[in-house]
């Protein structure tokens, strides 16, 4: 096989500022992705744009944000709930998806715990359009640079570390029911092995033994004692499953 490689991408439209810790989703299986926020060196932002993919090609798209203000953030996550129209093609006008965006700091005093709906369409004109809609505001302790994943049935956003205000790095875990829009903590069954509170979750396919009994993830990285990346670092993957909740 190819050794992968990497070149610059050289995209139609208006592209965003510069930034980090910001979010970038993919919309399905297509090549689209939704960007929510981040640090421009300066500020955080709110600002939502999406960047589509065809052939060779890159386009940027501005979007139109409708409902409830959101407040400048970064360090949050937003990921994917459920696609709808378009046949899973975000490049088609009848395309529509659901998102959720969860947790955030401002970077100067305020983090947050709500979780937010975000109901992102394309139009006919090839406009990209988001309804911002709050589920709830009061959940487990406000928080960054968590990691988080949404599980079906029941659809679940699923919560895993992060930095909070009263403990600094927090290693427990939550779950948001995306019906009931209540908050349960996880309980984990750790086998003597550390939760670390700054990572990634991969989604993992189901095994034979594991279809239908839950979501294996890998953790990936992580670490402690500091604003951004930790002076301590985890050098394993780890393997979550989730026992239906």
């Amino acid at each position: 096989a190819d050794a992968p490689s990497f070149e610059r991408m050289r995209c139609e439209g208006v592209a965003p500022c510069s930034r980090w810790r910001h979010t970038m989703t993919n919309l399905g299986e297509e090549e689209a992705y939704l960007v929510v926020g981040g640090w421009d060196g300066e500020k955080a932002l709110n600002d939502f744009h999406v960047l589509e993919q065809r052939g060779g090609s890159c386009r940027w798209h501005g979007v139109e944000r409708t409902g409830e203000d959101l407040d400048p953030l970064f360090g949050h996550t937003v990921d994917l709930v459920s696609r709808n129209g378009g046949g899973g093609d975000a490049t088609r006008p009848d395309f529509s998806c659901r998102l959720v965006l969860f947790g955030g700091f401002d970077g100067s005093k305020s983090m947050y715990n709500s979780v937010y709906s975000l109901e992102l369409q394309r139009d006919s004109a090839g406009r990209w359009k988001a309804e911002v809609a709050a589920l709830s505001r009061a959940g487990p302790d406000p928080r960054y640079s968590h990691a988080s994943f949404v599980k079906s049935n029941p659809p679940t956003l699923v919560v895993v570390g992060g930095v909070t205000l009263t403990s600094g790095d927090d290693h427990s875990a939550f779950a948001f029911d995306l019906t009931s829009l209540e908050w349960t903590k996880v309980r984990f069954e750790r086998d003597g092995v550390d939760i670390w509170a700054r990572q990634k979750l991969l989604p993992l396919p189901a095994s034979a033994d594991e279809a239908g009994n839950g979501q294996a993830l890998a953790l990936v990285g992580g670490g402690l004692l500091c604003f951004s990346f930790g002076s301590k670092f985890n050098p394993l993957v780890l393997l979550l499953r989730i026992s239906p909740m």
